[in-house]
């Protein structure tokens, strides 16, 4: 099975999948990643892992697990059988806990939000970086983690001033409450 295969394979799962290329940038995208990270677009020109905050380490996290899964591919000297029994010899080696990420997400009306994933990591047969997300739950969250998301999205959104961000080409992707009321515009007929 390709990976082009595989990601059509699994686009209706509710784990984020995404596919890096050896300067670490994102190439494949799920619709889960879509939904609760971003588009593609967004990710394509930075190193993944500078999407993880510094929070706990989760830079140094994200970056060890991607280096130890490509020079552990990387060593010719394994078997298959041998690399197998390595992978999954300690799963708590190709995993991310509670990595806290930033997200431009469209749930989130494209506000830039923190939220916390747990990553597994995996090699490709050509080499690509695969990495397997799925959001922790709110309850693996502290309340101030919470307390501060929800602040946030109202500081953004309340502004006394009109706010608004835009895509390379100049389409407005988000616009807060301030600047809607400001122009006469809903969301719908603003954005995009």
């Amino acid at each position: 099975m390709s990976l082009n295969d595989a990601f059509s394979y699994l686009s209706t799962s509710p784990l984020c999948f995404v596919a890096l290329d050896s300067k670490g940038h994102a190439t494949q995208i799920s619709g889960a990643f879509e939904r609760l990270m971003g588009p593609l677009y967004k990710f394509q020109e930075f190193e993944f892992c500078d999407a993880a905050t510094e929070k706990n380490d989760g830079k140094k996290k994200m970056r060890d697990l991607i280096a130890g899964i490509q020079s552990a591919a990387d060593t010719a000297s394994y078997t298959i059988e041998e690399k197998e029994n390595e992978t999954f010899s300690d799963p708590n080696k190709h995993r991310a806990r509670n990595i806290e990420m930033l997200t431009l997400a469209a749930e989130t009306s494209g506000i830039p939000m923190k939220r916390h994933f747990n990553w597994t990591v995996g090699k490709g047969g050509d080499g690509t970086v695969l990495l397997f997300g799925d959001i922790c739950h709110p309850d693996e969250r502290t309340e101030e983690e919470i307390a501060r998301d929800v602040e946030y999205v109202d500081f953004f959104q309340n502004a006394p001033i009109a706010l608004h961000w835009l895509s390379g080409e100049g389409i407005v992707l988000w616009a807060n409450q301030t600047e809607l009321d400001f122009l006469g515009y809903t969301a719908e007929e603003y954005i995009g």
